[in-house]
C-alpha cells in the first residue's frame, strides 16, 4: 500500500478546490491517505511566505484570477471573497486531525463539508455551533468530538505543521509520497503519475518475491 500524506488547511481555497479531485483520483490506487491539517500561518512564517492580505496588489490580483480560472476548470463553485476570510479554522482543523487518526474516509467527508461552509455557504468556520452541526449531521457526538479536538487537536496541528516544514512544505495543499513533494491542486497530474510509478514498483516487488 502506498502512503500519501496530505497537508492542507480548511481556510485555503486551493485546498478546497483540490479536495474532491484528490479523493476521486485515489479511488484507482491502493493508498493509505493521511489527512494532516496544518497551521498555514506558521508555515508561511517559517518559509518566507505571506498571507494574501499582506502580499503586493499584483500578487493579490493574480491569486483571485487563478481562483476564478480553477473554479471554472474544475467546475467547482467558489465564493472568491467570502465574508469570513480569513478566520480561525483551528477548531475544525483539529476535528479533522482527531477523526483522521481513526477514520480517514470520515475525515475526508468532514473536511469537504467544512471547506464548503467557507467557500460555498459564506459562513464562519470559527463558529463552534457550525462545526458541531456538521458533526451531528454525520451521526457523531458533537460535544464529545469537540472536547477531544480542544484537548488533542492543537498538539496534532502543531506536530503536522512542524513535520510539514521539515519535509519541505511551504504552502497548501501539499502532497507527499516518500521524499516527493507536490504543491498545489494544479499538480495533481504529477501526483497521479507518481502514484502510477509507485503502484508499478510495488507490483514488481510483489511478483519478484519468492
Amino acid at each position: 500500500m502506498i502512503k500519501l500524506d496530505y497537508y492542507f488547511t480548511l481556510i485555503s481555497p486551493f485546498s478546497y478546490m483540490g479536495h474532491r479531485p484528490l479523493r476521486a483520483m485515489l479511488q484507482s490506487f491502493d493508498v493509505e491517505l493521511a489527512y494532516k491539517p496544518v497551521r498555514l500561518a506558521k508555515i508561511f512564517e517559517a518559509t518566507g511566505g505571506q498571507p494574501p492580505a499582506k502580499r503586493h496588489p499584483n500578487r493579490q490580483a493574480w491569486r483571485l484570477a487563478e481562483l476564478k480560472r480553477w473554479s471554472t476548470r474544475l467546475e467547482s463553485p467558489l465564493n472568491l471573497q467570502p465574508k469570513y476570510f480569513p478566520t480561525d479554522d483551528s477548531l475544525a482543523n483539529g476535528v479533522v486531525a482527531v477523526i483522521g487518526q481513526k477514520d480517514s474516509e470520515l475525515a475526508g467527508d468532514l473536511a469537504q463539508e467544512f471547506h464548503e461552509l467557507v467557500w460555498l455557504q459564506d459562513l464562519d468556520l470559527s463558529d463552534s455551533a457550525r462545526v458541531a452541526a456538521v458533526l451531528t449531521n454525520h451521526g457523531l457526538d458533537a460535544e464529545a468530538v469537540l472536547a477531544q479536538s480542544r484537548e488533542e487537536g492543537a498538539a496534532l496541528l502543531d506536530a503536522n505543521t512542524q513535520e510539514a516544514i521539515e519535509r519541505g512544505v511551504f504552502g497548501a495543499p501539499s502532497y507527499c509520497i516518500g521524499d516527493e513533494l507536490f504543491w498545489g491542486q494544479d499538480r495533481l497530474d504529477f501526483l497521479h503519475e507518481a502514484l502510477q510509478r509507485a503502484s508499478s514498483n510495488a507490483l514488481a516487488r510483489q511478483l519478484s518475491a519468492p
